[in-house]
């Protein structure tokens, strides 16, 4: 997929995004010939106040759109002033790409080898469980079985047995499942 960025550079964020959505794609950072069907553009915009990205996708015949805000008044630390704009850029592309695919993957827009640490780091800043449960679900979409299971993670109780009796029991580990795969699983989430 061709892919086009203004305003940043943002490209393990989007790789991610793209890899879960359209596993048979590659990114390619170049502009899209005319009549071209698989290419995105994401735009990130920022006023003192947001940091505003707009993402369009258009892949086999269809058109999907995406936006995302991150608030950065107040937020005097560069580092997270980043993270911040990095979050708007990929969970943009992330709605544009949930519209087209019409699924939402289990982990919803967490991406990486520790989806769940996020759950743990609310939780550090202050959050409570109910408030990680409603982040985790409305601004990253994660499904039920995945917030429950970054529930179980976070407490102190033997975490990789709880993890493993959740695991076992809905059979969707990417790794090291002993029973037959089920693919179906992986995309908990239908859209509407």
């Amino acid at each position: 997929m061709k892919l086009q960025f203004h305003g940043h550079d943002d490209r393990y964020a989007i790789e991610q995004s793209l890899l879960a959505f359209f596993p048979e794609e590659r990114p390619v950072y170049q502009a899209p010939e005319p009549g071209e069907d698989d290419w995105a553009r994401v735009d990130l915009h920022q006023s003192p106040v947001y940091a505003t990205a707009i993402t369009e996708i258009t892949y086999g015949g269809r058109l999907g759109r995406g936006m995302s805000r991150a608030l950065l008044r107040g937020v005097d630390n560069e580092y997270e002033r980043e993270r911040l704009r990095q979050k708007a850029v990929k969970l943009s592309f992330f709605k544009a790409a949930r519209e087209i695919a019409g699924l939402t993957p289990a982990w919803g827009a967490l991406t990486g080898i520790r989806p769940g640490k996020l759950a743990a780091r609310l939780l550090e800043e202050g959050k409570t469980p109910a408030q990680v449960r409603r982040i985790l679900r409305d601004t990253y979409y994660v499904s039920p079985s995945r917030r429950r299971l970054a529930d179980l993670m976070r407490r102190p109780v033997s975490r990789t047995i709880c993890a493993a009796s959740v695991i076992s029991r809905h059979s969707t580990s990417r790794y090291g499942s002993t029973r037959p795969r089920d693919f179906s699983t992986d995309w908990d989430t239908k859209l509407q």
